[in-house]
């Protein structure tokens, strides 16, 4: 269950992330598409979670473009998941 609401947050952060002003939309529509991309964030996060642990999983989602088999992501990914149990 763990693995999965990190996952749900992962694609969420990414989605926020992400968000660049497309040359079409009005500051307004932009604005509005930052609060509720990170409305969602907001959502899907456990109350129970610190801002050191935010912190701590925001820093291992900047490691996506890392290739799954890379041993940076390897061992970060092992550590985090030893850490919850």
């Amino acid at each position: 269950m763990q693995s999965a609401d990190a996952l749900l947050r992962h694609e969420a952060w990414l989605g926020f992330l992400s968000i660049r002003k497309s040359s079409g939309e009005s500051y307004t529509e932009y604005s509005n598409h930052i609060k509720y991309a990170y409305a969602k964030t907001e959502r899907i996060t456990t109350e129970s979670q610190t801002a050191a642990q935010r912190g701590e999983e925001l820093s291992l989602f900047a490691l996506v473009p890392l290739p799954f088999d890379h041993h940076i992501y390897q061992t970060l990914t092992t550590h985090c998941r030893l850490r919850d149990y």
